[in-house]
């Protein structure tokens, strides 16, 4: 008769503590879906990782204790605790570059996950939009050709039906650009292509030599666009792009005009939201008239991606 009345306590106890860690691990449960995306919303996706790890482990121990599986419910709690006592500081994790870099590995009855850290970088998001800005920092050349000029020379019984100025120096004033990016390819992957659609591109240039401003608009220019990302935060972006290009100069001799054709090459170090880096652009205008400019620049940029 004791002995029942012993058994039966102790299984009151067992079922009462079940009860209460279900309840207990229930509320975890949803405090950890909260925090998971109040993480991803801080580009903390390392913390977002350990958390989502922790999750896993609970509805585990849920779905064994509605089981009545009491063993796995406390081998499972043994692990998260376990796992809880070992994590290795922040500053660890930080200094840790290859564990970052590495995949990490989920397994299940079912099925095998494999997660990308590189993944989450912005430079691989499928639309993301992009601005940069050159302030005062480059060089340009500026030459100036004619295609219909026609001229004899007695010296050597030849006609001349073109002519085009030597290139005068000058230097970037501002270029203010936007666009967007469309990357493809896997998710898992830390290599992506894509379209990048620059909308709009206004600069103001400093003519060498003589006092005076070329303008500048090359608008609608597409173009493909190639992102590597090293980790979550930082990558390498090289982009191409070709429109139109629509240029006014304005100087003590004269004011003219016309459209043509821009081209343009930019490679970019990011971390984060900021970038920085080089581009090269060529633009001319030819379509209007058959006098037109030449313009090639090399200039540094910063820049935000979004």
């Amino acid at each position: 008769m004791n002995s029942k009345i012993i058994f039966l306590l102790l299984l009151t106890v067992l079922v009462t503590n079940t009860s209460f860690s279900q309840v207990s691990n229930k509320e975890r449960i949803e405090s950890i879906k909260i925090e998971i995306q109040q993480a991803v919303d801080a580009s903390d996706f390392d913390k977002a990782a350990s958390l989502k790890k922790e999750l896993d482990i609970r509805l585990e121990i849920e779905e064994a204790v509605k089981a009545g599986d009491f063993d796995r419910a406390q081998s499972l709690k043994t692990q998260l605790n376990g796992g809880q006592t070992q994590q290795p500081p922040v500053s660890q994790q930080n200094n840790n570059n290859q564990a970052e870099n590495s995949p990490i590995i989920r397994q299940d009855n079912s099925s095998t996950e494999t997660i990308n850290p590189t993944h989450n970088n912005r430079l691989l998001k499928k639309n993301s939009f992009y601005l940069k800005i050159t302030p005062f920092i480059g060089v340009t050349t500026t030459s100036y050709f004619i295609n219909n000029y026609s001229s004899y020379d007695y010296y050597t019984n030849s006609n001349y039906n073109s002519y085009s100025s030597p290139p005068t120096l000058g230097t970037p004033v501002i270029s203010v650009l936007g666009g967007n990016k469309f990357m493809f390819g896997p998710k898992n992957k830390n290599f992506r292509a894509g379209l990048d659609m620059k909308w709009f591109d206004l600069n103001i240039y400093q003519y060498g030599g003589f006092d005076g401003i070329m303008i500048l608009a090359n608008l609608i220019n597409p173009g493909a666009a190639f992102a590597v990302a090293f980790n979550d935060k930082i990558g390498l972006v090289a982009s191409f792009n070709l429109g139109l290009s629509i240029m006014y100069g304005i100087s003590d001799y004269y004011e003219d005009g016309g459209v043509g054709l821009a081209e343009e090459f930019s490679i970019s170090f990011h971390r984060k939201k900021l970038n920085f880096g080089l581009l090269l652009k060529h633009s001319n205008d030819f379509v209007i008239t058959d006098y037109g400019a030449s313009l090639f620049s090399f200039q540094a940029f910063i820049g935000f991606q979004f």
